[in-house]
């Protein structure tokens, strides 16, 4: 459903763009505790919408399962969002905000390296563009155009 997923993706940037921006307002509390409630109170609302569009789910908790669980919980998630919320205390956040570019590009490296995909060529474009932006934003010395 091309439907469902755009408007997830929607509601996706809307909650990484609210968050990042409440980030600076918090800056005198413990970044675990802030970064905590963030998951609890986003956690909520998917199980909220999880349960309504898809029902109840069917686990199947192995041991493999549960290392990959824990291996995306602790350093995939946990310790990405402690150092994404700790550079928005300290770095300008359009520049910040540029990084999140190479979320798809990783992406693309890593299932080219683990489960053998090769990218089309429209996905290398893609990269190579996004690649060149983001040095293009970055440089630092460069001019940047007033409000």
């Amino acid at each position: 459903m091309a439907g469902r997923g755009a408007w997830l993706s929607l509601l996706s940037a809307v909650a990484v763009t609210a968050g990042t921006l409440m980030s600076r307002r918090l800056s005198g509390t413990d970044l675990v505790v802030a970064i905590g409630w963030h998951f609890v109170i986003g956690g909520l609302l998917l199980v909220a919408l999880a349960a309504a569009v898809e029902g109840a789910p069917a686990i199947a908790w192995t041991p493999r399962f549960v290392l990959a669980l824990g291996f995306l919980s602790l350093i995939g998630t946990a310790a990405a969002f402690l150092a994404w919320f700790r550079q928005t205390q300290v770095a300008r956040l359009d520049l910040l905000s540029a990084w999140t570019l190479l979320v798809p590009v990783i992406a693309m490296a890593v299932s080219a390296v683990l489960p053998g995909e090769r990218p089309t060529v429209w996905s290398a474009v893609g990269a190579v563009i996004v690649l060149v932006s983001l040095a293009l934003v970055t440089v630092p010395g460069r001019v940047r155009p007033g409000p």
